[in-house]
């Protein structure tokens, strides 16, 4: 039997532990690696500094922590998107749906693959590397089901799949502030289903003809300038 003081005090640990985490994706999407101190994470997250350097060990424990729950987030809300019982069209069209709630409940996903600035450097990086692989590669997967099942038109997934998820990518990131227009996250997700509906006729291998043309009006945005 399970000491109920241990279970209460793993509890606490795992709360503290999260909310530092919290604190930290926050402060890692807003700014640079190198600018994000330990001290103001700690204060955020109303714990020691001794406790973060405790449970992390530093500021790159600390980053590889937060990429390593962002991007077992990320997998998880993309996991319904490589059920083999789904058409591979459909599937590739959920996995954009899916893509998007992902880059808008974890920003630091997009920011980490469009700046090298947002991340550190080293092993930190390359074990982040390795998970986006896969994740290029499980969307590679679907597009060469859909070619082997005849309902997209043979190309190559690899760059197929780079392509796509760049460009959802660079949709995205126009919701952060730049030098251009600003978007809202409604406007990116109109822009990413116009996206969807264009590469879906480019990539299928007969010509639909049940596609209706997109209504102007609904892809115009309110971006900010």
């Amino acid at each position: 039997m399970d000491c109920p003081i241990a279970s209460r005090a793993a509890r606490r640990r795992n709360d503290k532990r999260n909310r530092v985490l919290d604190e930290a994706e926050k402060m890692f999407t807003a700014d640079t690696y190198s600018a994000v101190r330990i001290e103001e994470v700690a204060d955020a997250a109303d714990i020691s500094v001794g406790t973060v350097y405790n449970y992390f060990g530093g500021k790159e424990g600390l980053y590889l922590a937060v990429s390593e729950r962002v991007l077992d987030r990320v997998e998880e809300l993309l996991a319904p998107a490589y059920d083999p019982d789904l058409d591979a069209e459909r599937a590739i069209t959920l996995l954009g749906e899916r893509y998007l709630q992902a880059l808008i409940s974890h920003p630091i996903a997009c920011r980490s693959l469009v700046s090298e600035t947002q991340t550190p450097g080293g092993d930190i990086a390359e074990a982040a590397r390795d998970r986006i692989a896969r994740l290029y590669d499980a969307a590679a997967s679907l597009i060469d089901r859909g070619i082997s099942e005849g309902v997209i038109t043979p190309i190559d997934s690899a760059l197929a799949a780079r392509f796509i998820i760049g460009a959802w990518n660079g949709v995205f990131a126009s919701t952060f502030t730049t030098l251009g227009p600003t978007m809202s996250t409604e406007s990116v997700s109109r822009t990413l289903q116009l996206g969807t509906e264009i590469l879906r006729r480019g990539m299928s291998a007969t010509a639909p003809d049940d596609v209706t043309a997109p209504d102007p009006d609904s892809s115009r945005d309110d971006t900010a300038h």
